[in-house]
């Protein structure tokens, strides 16, 4: 496991407050907040709650964590391909 997913991984439980392994829409803002990310939360949440529970549930909490993975992926890669200017 790739220490980014760990990372995220690691803020999933912290930001699970009562611990029941669903996030409501206040955690799920408040786990954004610890990643830096405030923008567009309840968007983000009405997405990926895909059966409009009012939950994150474990299936839609993957999907969040493996677009976190590939978005620092991105990332990564980004700063280490520098391209020359276009001229």
């Amino acid at each position: 496991m790739k220490a980014t997913q760990k990372a995220i991984l690691a803020k999933l439980k912290t930001s699970d407050l009562d611990g029941d392994g669903v996030f409501d829409r206040e955690e799920f803002k408040n786990l954004l907040q610890e990643l830096g990310e405030t923008d567009e939360a309840n968007l983000l949440f009405d997405q990926l709650d895909v059966d409009k529970s009012g939950f994150l549930e474990k299936n839609e909490i993957k999907t969040f964590t493996k677009m976190k993975v590939m978005e620092a992926r991105n990332s990564t890669t980004a700063q280490l391909v520098k391209l020359p200017p276009l001229q």
